[in-house]
């Protein structure tokens, strides 16, 4: 699942943007750093502390991320990106309605948005409103046409729908070198459901030759192992990930990508370590 992460790219700094596309070990703390010195110079600004709050929910510290992003709503009840960032919160924990709430209040504090709008649909999707989340793509499609995240949103609905053929067609029709693993990714799932195990195991070899470059990167290709059935090698994987510290783990449970796996031992035993489960 990718999500938009809106306000990032239209209200926040190029340093933290970089939070979720170098290696988190390093842009992690430089983006920690950064964020610090923006509280200190204002710490009465809100887009200081729903910058920390993000960093924070980037480097698994769940209760710093919401105490943040609280007072950055606090000081600007009115910031779309603060609830936007609260709802990625919520998504985080596993509080998916309430999640689904505050993207919600985001969007009517900036209702044309796309990002917003997109991330409204993914939380609609973790919540499992799958025909709402189509309804809501088809609208952030409207809004601007030639988004893809938004194109693929709509994929991820038919193929948790279970309608494969619609899912295929569109993530075939996507047009993205941005989020090409994803769409990669996503493909394969489809294959793995159908039967067509050879065509996603093709598509796997591509996954983990890009993972070795950027080891945090092995997300996509534990998910395909999820598809495939194969639990070993999904938490395999999924180990991988976190000894290199992957952002993407506060996509774990709302992304149902995994589900194949929830009932697993091990999968509680992941959110433990993460912080996600009390």
């Amino acid at each position: 699942m990718t999500f938009a992460i809106g306000g990032i790219g239209f209200y926040m700094p190029r340093w933290l943007q970089e939070v979720r596309h170098l290696d988190p070990k390093e842009a992690i703390p430089k983006a920690s750093a950064a964020a610090r010195r923006a509280l200190e110079l204002d710490g009465e600004l809100a887009e200081s502390h729903f910058a920390m709050g993000y960093v924070q929910l980037n480097a698994w510290n769940w209760p710093e991320a919401e105490a943040e992003i609280k007072r950055a709503i606090v000081l600007n009840p009115q910031s779309p990106v603060a609830h936007e960032t609260y709802g990625l919160y919520f998504l985080a924990v596993g509080r998916f309605e309430d999640g689904v709430r505050e993207m919600l209040q985001a969007q009517e504090l900036d209702p044309i948005s796309t990002p917003i709008n997109i991330d409204l649909g993914f939380a609609l999707i973790a919540s499992r409103q799958l025909e709402k989340a189509i309804l809501q793509a088809e609208h952030a499609i409207k809004l601007d046409p030639g988004n893809s995240v938004a194109r693929e949103q709509v994929g991820l609905a038919y193929l948790l729908k279970g309608d494969f053929d619609r899912a295929l067609s569109t993530f075939q029709g996507i047009e993205s070198r941005g989020i090409f693993n994803h769409i990669q990714c996503n493909i394969a799932r489809v294959y793995a459901l159908t039967g067509k195990r050879g065509e996603a195991r093709k598509i796997l070899r591509s996954l983990e030759e890009g993972a070795a470059q950027r080891p945090d990167k092995i997300w996509e290709a534990g998910q395909v192992y999820a598809a495939l059935g194969e639990s070993d090698q999904a938490f395999k994987c999924l180990d991988q990930a976190y000894e290199n510290h992957s952002v993407n783990f506060m996509y774990l449970q709302p992304d149902l990508a995994w589900d194949n796996i929830r009932l697993d031992a091990r999968y509680p035993a992941l959110l433990n370590k993460v912080g996600l489960r009390k």
